[in-house]
């Protein structure tokens, strides 16, 4: 199964929820995402970005 989500690209600063937790409370999505799919990957186009992930739909 392909997955895409579309975004607007990175904040140009962290959030409030970034600024109110330590390291080990976030930042593990990317992580957790190459343990689940068997590919993934972004990429840029006009005005935002599109993430994508492959899955395995027998999993």
């Amino acid at each position: 199964m392909h997955i895409e989500i579309s975004d607007g690209g990175p904040a140009a600063t962290d959030g409030d929820w970034a600024t109110s937790c330590t390291r080990g409370e976030h930042g593990r999505g990317l992580e957790i995402i190459d343990q689940l799919t068997a590919a993934r990957g972004d990429r840029q186009e006009p005005g935002h970005v599109i993430h994508w992930a492959d899955v395995d739909a027998r999993a």
